[in-house]
């Protein structure tokens, strides 16, 4: 555990519930602030413009660490994607995987 009470790698049930609530409300916020400016509803913004894995990676602490590995790693050029999309595009990746491996150790694959 981090020292400032988060856990990284997904382990969701032994985080705080302070911690839940304080991200759930900041991923609420960040949605409403996208929606204003793209002139959309919260839920329009977050339906149809917000990957589900970005929220995913903010809310068990991993977004920061997997865009700050993208940027300094990189993974290529991908056509005429800019940094910040090669990154989000990382942290979809990575939840892939992620989903890909509990499938296997689940013996859904």
């Amino acid at each position: 555990m981090g020292g400032d009470g988060r856990v990284h790698h997904g382990a969701r049930r032994d985080r705080p519930v302070q911690f839940e609530t304080e991200a759930n409300r900041n991923i609420v916020a960040a949605v409403k602030t996208t929606a204003q400016r793209l002139g959309n509803r919260p839920a329009t913004c977050r339906n149809y413009y917000v990957h589900p894995a970005v929220l995913d990676a903010y809310a068990d602490g991993t977004l920061l660490p997997t865009m700050q590995h993208a940027a300094e790693h990189g993974n290529g050029t991908r056509g005429s994607l800019r940094p910040e999309e090669l990154r989000v595009m990382a942290i979809i990746q990575k939840r892939q995987e992620t989903a890909q491996n509990l499938d296997f150790l689940s013996g859904a694959a």
